[in-house]
């Protein structure tokens, strides 16, 4: 409640719009999830773990195509995220 307080004073706060997404990932609110982080997405593009968790959202919505595309995007931006690493794996191993 307190997050979307702080949106009310600025719709561009591109932390408070990712850590809304983490708390609606927490609270399995997926859609909203992944629509705040994608608003972070929009406000700064250049963060690796906002693309990592886009891709951990749209994975559990089993928008794999959308998963794969964001933890990519994950391992251009770092290249060394072994998260990322891990779900493209996860992916493969399903043949997505």
């Amino acid at each position: 409640e307190y997050l979307k307080k702080a949106l009310s004073y600025d719709q561009k706060d591109k932390n408070t719009w990712y850590n809304i997404g983490l708390i609606y990932g927490e609270t399995k609110q997926y859609d909203l999830s992944i629509s705040s982080i994608r608003n972070a997405i929009a406000l700064d593009s250049t963060q690796a773990d906002y693309w990592y968790n886009l891709g951990g959202g749209l994975f559990t919505v089993k928008d794999f195509a959308g998963a794969k595309q964001a933890w990519h995007k994950t391992l251009e931006l770092k290249p060394e995220h072994q998260n990322a690493q891990m779900g493209l794996k996860a992916l493969a191993g399903m043949g997505k």
